[in-house]
């Protein structure tokens, strides 16, 4: 689904999902930049009135309608009841700045919704369906699974690897960021990884003299497998 929004809104739910807190910061970490922007669009924007509920305590979420939501303006209040007096309720958050993240726990783990949020003042609120989330996600892995399987094909040490053990080999790479200037591996050093480049490029540098340039697709690191000599080259991120 797509809804229109200004560039200050999806800045904010940008915002939001990048600074949210574990699990979903976890779950969503991984994304790409073409998958998080699909999972932007699919944002609807809803006007909550002072005192209607948001999300009730116990409830199942459905697939299609609202999970997780980001709060643009406004005041909410979530209130759980105590099992101990299952008359009273405690109220265990607030959310009132612009960007506040909540409803995520049964989104991601499929469970009834832990307390119920009231709007306390009239709000306005962004959100996203569960089916949404996780349709995303999954063709994210997909993508990222089928983009990684042809690119270790071509490893020359990888390649008597069948397709499940090639996944199995998928399922350990895990992402690492790197700024113009870093490196990422140190001539003389001990290795125990190799490395695939996803974006940006990369040179390798032995004695101060560049000795092979790596683009999108290439990989490096690869010997540091076979033998426990030290890294013959250092490698520095270009971009």
């Amino acid at each position: 689904p797509f809804f229109p929004k200004d560039e200050r809104i999806r800045q904010l739910l940008r915002d939001a999902l990048n600074e949210a807190k574990d699990p979903l910061g976890s779950y969503l970490e991984e994304l790409d930049g073409r998958h998080f922007e699909i999972l932007i669009d699919a944002f609807r924007s809803h006007e909550v009135p002072r005192g209607a509920n948001v999300i009730v305590e116990g409830r199942l979420v459905e697939d299609s309608t609202p999970g997780l939501f980001v709060l643009e303006v406004g005041k909410l209040e979530a209130w759980k009841i105590d099992k101990s007096w299952p008359d009273k309720e405690e109220r265990v958050q607030v959310y009132q700045e612009p960007g506040s993240v909540f409803g995520e726990l049964a989104v991601i783990h499929q469970a009834p919704r832990a307390a119920t949020v009231e709007a306390v003042e009239a709000s306005k609120i962004w959100s996203v369906s569960r089916q949404t989330v996780v349709k995303i996600t999954r063709s994210f892995q997909e993508a990222k699974r089928m983009y990684y399987d042809r690119k270790l094909q071509s490893v020359h040490l990888l390649q008597p690897l069948g397709r499940e053990e090639r996944q199995q080999v998928i399922e350990c790479l895990r992402p690492r960021v790197y700024g113009a200037g870093d490196f990422i591996i140190y001539e003389g050093d001990e290795g125990h990884e190799f490395f695939l480049l996803i974006e940006g490029e990369a040179s390798a540098i032995k004695e101060g003299r560049v000795v092979a340039s790596y683009l999108p697709g290439d990989y490096f690191g690869e010997l540091a497998l076979l033998s426990a000599s030290p890294r013959a080259a250092s490698v520095v991120a270009e971009t």
